[in-house]
């Protein structure tokens, strides 16, 4: 949904409004169960445009997992909760399934940023945190500053740009079902790593280079 807001992509007036709902609507159609934006897409438009294509889903809304992306310019707790509920109310549901740091903040503290998640969490702002572009070693430290399971990081990774299967992909499989950081403790799925546009179920088949997309 990147290009669902930002005039760069020159796509035309049009497509905002009419072009990247009907997108929405035929991805849901197909079977699409999981939409990722971000609140730096537009900025806020494309949360907008998601929201406003699941709105007129009626009860299938229900069956759909929506992520999006805080851009931490100054991600203190304050700031975070603000920017969550404008977020959720862009997006225009009861919570955020999955909200989720954009990129790292090398001069905030990974504690600050999470003490702001944990609130979201325990407000029920949002169902579960998330990372982005994130290292494997800043990937745990903010599983460890949460206290809970941070359960995805968005990546880069392709055949083009395999460097996950170094590390991500192995700690995204050995934390999986049954273990204290598994995505199943807040959908019952098995999804802990993610490319841009690509959700990766099954460790195990990337790693023999057989990803099925789903």
């Amino acid at each position: 949904t990147w290009q669902f807001g930002s005039r760069e992509w020159g796509y035309g007036a049009n497509y905002a409004d009419e072009v990247a709902p009907a997108i929405v609507r035929r991805a849901v159609e197909l079977g699409v169960t999981f939409i990722d934006t971000a609140e730096i897409y537009g900025p806020g438009h494309s949360e907008r445009i998601v929201g406003s294509a699941l709105a007129e889903l009626g009860e299938a809304r229900a069956g759909m997992v929506v992520a999006t992306k805080l851009m931490p310019v100054l991600p203190l707790p304050p700031t975070t909760g603000s920017r969550a509920e404008a977020s959720r109310r862009r997006l225009g549901g009861a919570t955020i399934d999955l909200y989720q740091v954009h990129w790292p903040n090398p001069l905030v503290p990974l504690g600050t940023t999470m003490a702001g998640f944990r609130r979201l969490l325990d407000s029920g702002t949002i169902r579960a945190a998330g990372v982005s572009n994130h290292s494997l070693a800043r990937w745990r430290a903010a599983e460890h500053a949460l206290g809970r399971p941070v359960i995805s990081n968005q990546v880069r990774f392709s055949l083009a740009s395999p460097a996950p299967l170094r590390d991500l992909v192995p700690f995204a499989r050995d934390t999986g079902p049954g273990s204290p950081t598994a995505w199943g403790d807040a959908f019952g799925r098995r999804l802990r790593v993610m490319q841009s546009n690509l959700i990766i179920d099954d460790a195990d088949a990337v790693t023999a280079a057989t990803t099925e997309l789903r």
